[in-house]
């Protein structure tokens, strides 16, 4: 029996997100970062001011797949917080 992998990912408030042909696209204060996450075995949706990364696989290799999306995640966060520079 395969069950469903979720993960939910909060974001800060002010902080708007949609989800269009797997690219996921987050704005705050006039700046946006997109990001394009391919993968046959994941899913990226937005629901109000939370990211979904699902699977419908439960497999080993999924979840660090999951958690590396997370973790893009996370970085585009900090870079429209606390700015970005080469």
């Amino acid at each position: 029996m395969n069950k469903e992998l979720e993960t939910v990912f909060e974001l800060p408030q002010g902080m708007q997100a949609s989800v269009e042909n797997g690219t996921l696209t987050v704005k705050s204060s006039g700046k946006e970062v997109s990001k394009t996450f391919n993968s046959r075995e994941l899913e990226v949706s937005v629901e109000g001011s939370n990211i979904n990364v699902r699977s419908k696989k439960q497999k080993k290799r999924v979840i660090p797949l999951i958690n590396a999306f997370v973790s893009h995640m996370k970085n585009i966060v900090i870079g429209l917080s606390n700015g970005f520079e080469y």
